[in-house]
């Protein structure tokens, strides 16, 4: 009775789930037009009640939504100053009639998630994988979108898709669901740590000695670890981004996308403000990542060799650094493009600073660069309005100016370059002026011939008659 009763309260609030989809058209319209070069996709089905075909085809109310897909121009633009990685993930809806959402996310420039697109389909297979790709590649461009690094988490019908679409490119899984199955068979913080030291080993050195840990601990984990491929990442972006949504995903489809479209629009103007006060040059997490390298750097004595390469040693363990090409025998640093404890070594014993060897991407000017979520539409004016702007005042277009002083056209007497010269003449003038307003004192306004001049006394009642009679009726000749 509780959850019924709660059912009903909130679809007054938010309308009923299935009245939401009736809104979609008009809502992809709405987006499209207040984010300008945004990527809206729609794709329906006819309804197979419908006995006629020709029928069905002429009304267009007999429609079934099925997947729809969203792609900001803001997001488009991020993600060509981006690295070219993307994570894809799907996520159950939590609605009355089910669903999945597919979402494709980034790292930006200050090492923060960046979603690129996301979309709403009716289940997970490779149909709608495929779906998903051929829109994201036409928004990102084929030749780009073939150079990304794809992470994934072993989604039904995700690998056929990727053959389909973008055959060869280079996908990589996620390392927590590779543990999630790992410690049902092998539990253990000991098997726990070793397995995350081989995950994350950058050398295949590094991942030889881990993997002879491993082996000397348990066979069985060696065995089973060693059967798999070396495509796992460590960092899976886009559970961070499934926590934001959470709540979004148990509303009704429009208000889902709402709330994704202004918490994407919220993060990226609290992100520009922040660094827009930032004073730093390398943004902060970038740099938080720097002192740390920073403080193990002291481990790693370096020697110098060539102009720009170094050899740096740590007990046994031996690694090559060129300053010049911004490359490590680590290879951490070609990953990232942020300098690694070898390198931060080397480039501190030169007396160097560490911002020109961090990528341009991670500087604050290429952060700032990221256009605005909403942009501003000014309206196209009509060519009415200038007719009615010409009504309500007087326009001054294409009037020449004329100064009273010197009869130059171009500048008022204020801006007059000779204004000393007639200096003597304003004297004269002025003086003769108080000349006439003297005598106007003594003698009344008809004596002047209803001429008007600036007096100090009030003017008599009889002239002001006079000039409103001469104003109102017709003149006429003696």
């Amino acid at each position: 009775m509780a959850t019924r009763t709660k059912q009903i309260a909130l679809n007054e609030i938010q309308g009923t789930f299935r009245e939401q989809y009736k809104r979609i058209y008009d809502y992809a319209h709405e987006l499209m037009w207040a984010n300008s070069g945004s990527s809206v996709r729609i794709q329906v089905q006819r309804c197979p009640d419908l006995d006629n075909a020709a029928e069905a085809s002429s009304m267009t109310s007999y429609c079934i939504f099925q997947r729809i897909y969203i792609c900001l121009e803001a997001c488009k633009q991020s993600f060509n100053h981006c690295r070219s990685f993307i994570g894809l993930e799907g996520y159950f809806l939590k609605t009355p009639q089910g669903g999945q959402l597919f979402t494709a996310i980034d790292w930006d420039r200050n090492d923060q998630m960046l979603p690129v697109a996301y979309a709403v389909v009716e289940t997970d297979n490779k149909d709608s994988w495929t779906w998903f790709l051929n829109h994201l590649a036409s928004n990102i461009g084929v030749e780009k979108i073939g150079r990304t690094t794809f992470m994934s988490d072993q989604q039904k019908g995700l690998l056929p898709a990727y053959d389909d679409v973008i055959p060869g490119v280079e996908n990589q899984f996620c390392v927590r669901h590779l543990y999630i199955n790992f410690r049902k068979r092998f539990p253990g913080l000991q098997l726990k740590q070793l397995m995350w030291r081989c995950a994350k080993a950058t050398h295949w050195r590094d991942w030889e000695r881990n993997m002879a840990k491993l082996k000397a601990v348990n066979q069985e984990t060696y065995r089973y670890l060693i059967a798999i491929p070396p495509r796992y990442i460590v960092n899976n972006i886009f559970e961070s981004f499934n926590v934001a949504i959470v709540d979004a995903r148990e509303k009704p489809i429009v208000i889902m996308l709402e709330e994704i479209r202004v918490k994407l629009m919220t993060w990226w103007a609290e992100n520009r403000d922040l660094a827009q006060n930032y004073a730093g040059t390398i943004l902060p997490r970038i740099r938080i990542k720097l002192e740390r390298r920073s403080r193990s750097a002291r481990e790693w004595p370096p020697y110098w060799s060539a102009a720009q390469k170094y050899e740096v040693v740590n007990g046994l363990d031996k690694f090559t650094v060129d300053l010049g090409s911004s490359e490590c025998s680590c290879r951490r640093w070609q990953l990232n493009g942020i300098p690694c404890v070898h390198a931060i070594s080397c480039i501190k014993f030169k007396g160097l600073g560490l911002e020109p060897y961090v990528a341009d991407c991670y500087k604050k000017e290429a952060f700032l660069r990221r256009p605005s979520h909403r942009p501003v539409r000014k309206r196209k004016s009509a060519a009415r309005d200038e007719e009615q702007s010409s009504r309500t005042h007087m326009s001054r277009k294409e009037e020449k100016q004329m100064c009273p002083i010197c009869g130059v056209v171009g500048h008022n007497k204020s801006r007059c370059p000779k204004p000393i010269e007639n200096e003597a003449q304003n004297s004269k003038k002025l003086s003769k002026g108080m000349q006439s307003r003297e005598s106007n004192n003594s003698q009344p306004l008809a004596a002047k011939g209803g001429k008007k001049t600036a007096s100090t006394q009030p003017t008599p009642k009889l002239t002001i008659k006079r000039k409103v009679a001469s104003a109102t009726q017709p003149i006429t000749s003696a």
